[in-house]
C-alpha cells in the first residue's frame, strides 16, 4: 500500500535534481540541486506514519565543509566562505557523542599571492598567484628559475582518453590546460595532483606525482583510474596516496570517488563516493573527508556519509546520510 503524504511543485525543469539524503520512521530529507551550480535547498518532511499524515515541512540550505585538520584525537571540519552558515564540526571517535557542531567565524579567502618554501635550505618554493596555476620556483629575484607543469600532448590525450576523442575532441580544436590542483608537502618535497576543465574544447589528462628535486622536474603518475578525472584533494602517506577526484564539466563539477594509490605496487583502487571531496586527513585508523554536502568517514573499507541537519527550530546536528549506508 502507498499513501500520499505530500506533493511539492518541482519548479522549472532543471531547477531541482532531487536526491533522498536521509529517511527515518518520522522524517525524510530530500536535497535539491540545480542543473547549473552546486548548491540548493534541503527539503525536510515530518510525518506521522501511523496516522498517514504530514505534520510539517520546511527548507534549509545544506552546509558544505571545505577543509579538515587533525589535532591529537580530534578532527576539525570547517565550512567555507560560500557556506550559508559558518560552522565548525568536531569529530572525536573515542567519545560517544562523536560529532559536535559549533558556531564558526567567517573564513578569510586565500591571500593574493602565496609562497610556500620546501626542500632543504628553502631553495625551492611553490608560488601561487591569483588567476594563475601554481608553479615551482628555485631561487629568488631576477635569477630565479621557474618550472612549469608540463602539459599532455594531444597524442598522449588521445591514447589515454579515447572516449573523449569520440566526443569530438579533435586535434585542431582541442586545448590542453592542466594545472597543479591540490598539493601537500611530504617526503621533503611537493606532492600534487592535476586539475583541468573538461568542456568547450578545453581538457587534459589526470595524474598526480611530486617534484623531483635532484632532476628538477615533475614526476607524474598516470594510472588508468585517474586519467579522466581532475583532483580536488590529496593525502600522501607512507604506504599510499589518497586522491579525491571530480569531473569539471561546462555546467559544474560532479564527484568521481576516492582513489587509493599503493606506493609499493603502484596499483590504484577506486572507492565509490557520491560527493566531491575537498579535504582528506587521518585520525587513527580512520580516514576523514570534508565534502560538498558535509563529511565522510572511511573505516574498515566502508565509507559512511554525514551532513549537517537542521531542526524546525533552527538547531544544527550531524546525522548520517541514508545513502551512505
Amino acid at each position: 500500500m502507498v499513501y500520499q503524504l505530500a506533493v511539492v511543485p518541482g519548479g522549472r525543469s532543471g531547477d531541482c535534481y532531487a536526491r533522498v539524503e536521509r529517511t527515518t520512521a518520522s522524517q525524510v530529507v530530500i536535497s535539491c540541486a540545480p542543473e547549473k551550480g552546486w548548491m540548493g535547498p534541503n527539503w525536510k518532511f515530518l510525518y506521522d506514519a501511523r496516522a498517514k499524515a504530514l505534520v510539517g515541512q520546511f527548507q534549509y540550505y545544506r552546509i558544505p565543509l571545505d577543509r579538515v585538520s587533525v589535532s591529537g584525537q580530534k578532527a576539525v571540519f570547517v565550512s567555507g566562505t560560500l557556506s550559508p552558515r559558518q560552522v565548525t564540526v568536531e569529530f572525536e571517535p573515542e567519545r560517544g557523542d562523536s560529532f559536535r557542531v559549533r558556531p564558526g567565524l567567517q573564513t578569510a579567502g586565500e591571500p593574493e599571492r602565496r609562497v610556500v618554501p620546501f626542500a632543504s635550505g628553502s631553495r625551492f618554493a611553490l608560488v601561487i598567484e591569483p588567476q594563475q596555476g601554481p608553479v615551482v620556483e628555485e631561487g629568488s629575484g631576477p635569477a630565479r628559475q621557474r618550472y612549469l607543469l608540463p602539459q599532455a600532448t594531444y597524442d598522449e590525450f588521445a591514447a589515454a582518453r579515447p572516449g573523449r576523442v569520440k566526443d569530438g575532441y579533435v586535434r585542431e580544436h582541442t586545448r590542453m590546460l592542466e594545472a597543479i590542483g591540490p598539493w601537500q608537502m611530504a617526503d621533503g618535497t611537493l606532492w600534487f595532483a592535476k586539475t583541468f576543465c573538461d568542456g568547450e574544447g578545453i581538457t587534459g589528462v589526470g595524474g598526480f606525482g611530486y617534484f623531483d628535486l635532484g632532476e628538477r622536474r615533475y614526476k607524474v603518475y598516470v594510472p588508468a583510474e585517474v586519467v579522466n578525472w581532475s583532483a580536488t584533494s590529496i593525502l600522501v602517506e607512507r604506504d599510499a596516496v589518497w586522491i579525491g577526484v571530480a569531473y569539471n564539466g561546462e555546467w559544474g563539477s560532479t564527484g568521481g570517488g576516492l582513489l587509493r594509490f599503493d606506493r609499493s605496487t603502484e596499483k590504484t583502487e577506486t572507492l565509490k563516493l557520491r560527493d566531491i571531496v575537498g579535504g582528506i586527513a587521518r585520525i587513527g585508523d580512520r580516514l576523514v573527508m570534508a565534502t560538498e554536502t558535509g563529511l565522510a568517514v572511511l573505516e574498515g573499507g566502508r565509507i559512511r556519509c554525514y551532513f549537517v541537519d537542521q531542526s524546525s527550530a533552527g538547531q544544527l546536528s550531524v546525522v548520517e546520510a541514508s545513502i551512505g549506508r
